[in-house]
């Protein structure tokens, strides 16, 4: 344990350190560049303690539930800072810790190291990102390969992934996770029913879990316009926590301008924690405490600037690990194989379009629309039908060429979908 301490102090530093200086580049920030040989370990290391796992945690407050970070490297660094490291504090992450954002691989490294370190203390569930599909379609797999073209890192993130538990329960009341609830799902019990290895969607209540969106529009279940999972209103939460014995439902995956957003008088909350999501949204930044007392108490904090990943310097570290663990050598899970690039993308080259950097976006621009990820096209809601566009977020930056990001707009207005005024779609 003392090499992967001896990586995490690396970050730590940052951690301790000036967020919002960092994020004005008023400090400098200088990242380990890790070698593939130390990703490998950390990941299967790190993959060996959530097999042990059970698919449903059960976790006992206090406890710090941290929504979507998607890359947002900042964002991770400054809830560390704030609410403190373990074993003094402990962390639930509900997901989607990968894509979209310049910074997945440093995201993710950071959570495995600290659950490598205290894994009594860090828990992660598994959001919809964190799929082998979503990586290779949102910027992940691009991430890893332009970084490391000669290592193929993906399939070790991807059989991961596939261990990881799908809920947890805090303190018996507050269930936890990634989406939320459909017609299928009413007892938790059923998560009995769910095999890992988890590799693909497809799996009604998995789908269910990892995909699913609160509505005011509707009072209990409606297919979601995602393409997976459902809309699911008050009536519906209602009997849901009645029939588990629950009181209130956190949740992720969803943009929330100011962080975090109650509905169904206190029964549910989706928390978000990287703020200016994309550099496009200029939403907060939010997680919630649950303290020794049982209270749910939202922390919201302020919108750091974007952090782009040319104005970071990289270090190569030298390979600290001695060995990999041998259990990627003959694991059938771990597949290493390349798509072509024409499965991947829906998008034909002539319509990726370009988009400026820190360009300011209002709620009042944006339109519902989201790419569905059985179907890769626009599906909209029935209300306000408008020709939709995909557009991909690319950085001006040699260095960035590599990350996309996947956008959807209405009309010529840049824009993330969003189901209101106060929400985005994750």
């Amino acid at each position: 344990m003392d090499v992967y301490k001896i990586i995490f102090d690396e970050y730590n530093k940052f951690i301790q350190s000036d967020i919002v200086g960092l994020s004005q580049n008023k400090i400098p920030l200088s990242l380990p560049e890790l070698s593939p040989i130390d990703i490998k370990s950390i990941t299967t290391q790190a993959r060996s303690i959530f097999q042990i796992e059970p698919i449903f945690l059960q976790l006992h407050s206090p406890i710090v539930i941290v929504g979507d970070i998607h890359g947002h490297l900042l964002d991770l660094l400054r809830i560390l800072h704030i609410h403190g490291s373990p074993p003094k504090q402990s962390y639930l992450f509900l997901g989607d810790i990968v894509d979209r954002g310049d910074f997945s691989l440093e995201c993710i490294i950071i959570v495995l190291l600290l659950k490598i370190l205290y894994p009594k203390n860090i828990f992660f569930i598994r959001g919809n990102h964190e799929f082998e599909m979503m990586c290779y379609q949102f910027g992940f797999k691009e991430e890893l390969s332009a970084r490391y073209p000669n290592d193929p890192l993906v399939p070790f993130f991807v059989s991961l992934f596939n261990d990881l538990p799908l809920a947890a329960l805090v303190d018996n009341i507050f269930f936890c996770v990634h989406g939320g609830i459909g017609p299928n799902f009413y007892n938790l019990s059923q998560f009995s029913l769910i095999q890992r290895p988890l590799q693909s969607s497809g799996q009604i209540i998995p789908d269910t879990l990892l995909w699913s969106d609160p509505t005011e529009e509707y009072q209990t279940y409606t297919p979601s316009h995602r393409g997976l999972g459902y809309l699911f209103g008050i009536q519906a939460v209602n009997d849901f926590c009645k029939n588990c014995g629950i009181q209130t439902i956190i949740r992720g995956h969803e943009c929330i301008a100011n962080g975090v957003r109650e509905m169904f008088s206190g029964r549910l909350y989706t928390v978000f924690s990287a703020s200016n999501y994309c550099n496009i949204s200029g939403n907060q930044s939010g997680v919630i405490l649950i303290d020794k007392n049982k209270n749910l108490l939202p922390y919201r904090y302020p919108v750091l600037e974007y952090l782009h990943r040319s104005s970071v310097r990289f270090n190569k570290l030298t390979p600290l690990t001695n060995h990999v663990l041998n259990t990627y050598k003959t694991d059938p899970q771990i597949v290493f194989k390349q798509e072509p690039e024409s499965k991947l993308d829906p998008l034909q080259p002539s319509k990726r379009l370009s988009l400026k950097q820190n360009r300011g976006v209002s709620t009042n621009d944006l339109h519902p629309g989201v790419h569905s990820p059985v179907n890769p096209t626009i599906i909209l809601p029935k209300v306000k039908r408008r020709t939709q566009r995909a557009k991909s977020i690319r950085s001006s930056s040699s260095q960035d060429k590599f990350k996309t990001h996947r956008i959807f707009y209405s009309g010529s207005n840049d824009s993330l979908p969003v189901l209101s005024n106060d929400v985005f779609l994750a």
